[in-house]
């Protein structure tokens, strides 16, 4: 079943999708799901956000784009009873890897918005 139901807005380094029929715990679940078996790891930053990250910010800044480096953060706003807004902001650039770790981060950010859309 298809809870996705539209894309609010898409910009820079944010996307917002609205879903209906499912819950914020299940999304949530289908989110840690998604990211964890992609290699990234997760840090709640409250009730209704959380971070992930793939790859060491570190390593990114001493070998640049020959080290991979994303973040992530993931925001649940519920509506109304029956509606969630999802969003998904790019919390690196991707810079210190110099146009090709920004090519990677926008590569990424591109691979998770469409995996949004088919929710």
């Amino acid at each position: 079943m298809a809870y996705y139901v539209e894309t609010v807005s898409s910009s820079g380094g944010r996307h917002v999708n609205l879903y209906s029929g499912i819950t914020s715990e299940k999304l949530s679940e289908i989110m840690d799901a998604y990211f964890s078996s992609s290699g990234y790891t997760k840090k709640s930053n409250g009730l209704n956000s959380t971070t992930y990250t793939k790859g060491s910010r570190f390593m990114r800044l001493l070998f640049g784009a020959f080290s991979k480096y994303f973040k992530f953060i993931v925001a649940l706003r519920p509506i109304d009873e029956s509606t969630i807004e999802l969003s998904v902001s790019k919390d690196t650039s991707g810079m210190s890897g110099g146009i090709i770790g920004v090519n990677q981060v926008k590569k990424e950010f591109d691979k998770i918005k469409s995996v949004l859309g088919s929710i």
